[in-house]
């Protein structure tokens, strides 16, 4: 019974990170608008990370260089401290906070 249920586990695991792989392609594929992912921005990440992205005890600094694929897939699961945005914000959403991040 204990090994079925590992089996289970390892199994939905699997489904669920090939899943968030195919969901931050498809992220990726978007093209993003900055003004709407500033407006995102500021209502989903502002608070932890500052207005002008230098950071706040709450969250880093993120001025550098954003890679794509790697931010994409910390705002879907989240990452420390960070909580998961998967359910929160829609693909497009994502897409264009990352164009505003990049911009």
């Amino acid at each position: 019974m204990r090994v079925v249920a590992l089996v289970l586990v390892a199994a939905c695991s699997f489904a669920i990170s090939a899943c968030g792989s195919d969901r931050s392609t498809a992220i990726a594929d978007l093209t993003g608008d900055t003004t709407s992912g500033e407006t995102l921005y500021g209502a989903n990440c502002a608070s932890c990370h500052g207005a002008d992205r230098a950071g706040t005890s709450a969250g880093p600094d993120i001025r550098g260089e954003i890679e794509g694929g790697e931010t994409i897939d910390v705002i879907l699961n989240g990452e420390d401290t960070m909580p998961a945005f998967a359910d929160t914000l829609s693909d497009q959403e994502i897409a264009d906070i990352l164009a505003f991040l990049q911009n």
